[in-house]
Order: C-alpha cells, then structure tokens, then sequence
C-alpha cells in the first residue's frame, strides 16, 4: 500500500495580521495542507487568515485555541506530528 506523503504547513498565530498573509502566501504552492491555530487575536488576523480560508477551502484550515491548556496541548500534538515525519508516516511537518 503505498499512501501519497503531504507536506502540512502549521502556524501558530496570535495578532499577526502584519505577517501572516505573506507567510500564507509563501508557503501555499509547496504545502499540501495548511492550519492556522489562532491563539485570541484583537487584530486582523483572523480576517486575513478566513480570506484565505475562502479562497482555498481544501487547503487552509483556521482553527482556535480556546484557552492555555489546548496551546500546550497544541505543542505536544506537533511534537507527535515531528515524530512520525521521522518515521515517513507524512513527508514533512512546516511550522512558521
């Protein structure tokens, strides 16, 4: 059985509207899979991020961190995700 590799794309963001277009942009040709975890934002980043949502719906995801716990547990589901890209279980884990 041979499954196709991805490359997934993950941000952690909180009020990052200067940057995080750009960053989205940079990283959509070559990523199969893009998730932004929005951490609280005041500003525009939410906005910027759901522009992109729209327009690349089977690409980039928007989820929300509701409080400290699930950022902790955030980092330690990257961590597992790092883990299995040792073991060519997806091709490469992209955090910016």
């Amino acid at each position: 059985m041979n499954k196709q590799r991805k490359i997934i794309g993950i941000s952690l963001v909180k009020n990052e509207d200067i940057y995080i277009g750009q960053s989205l942009a940079n990283v959509l040709d070559f990523c199969d899979e893009i998730i932004v975890y929005d951490n609280n934002s005041k500003d525009g980043t939410v906005e910027i991020v759901n522009k992109y949502v729209k327009k690349y719906p089977c690409k980039v995801k928007l989820k929300h961190i509701l409080n400290l716990k699930e950022s902790q547990t955030l980092l330690d589901i990257i961590g597992f995700f790092e883990l299995m890209e040792m073991n060519y279980m997806i091709q490469k884990v992209l955090l910016f």
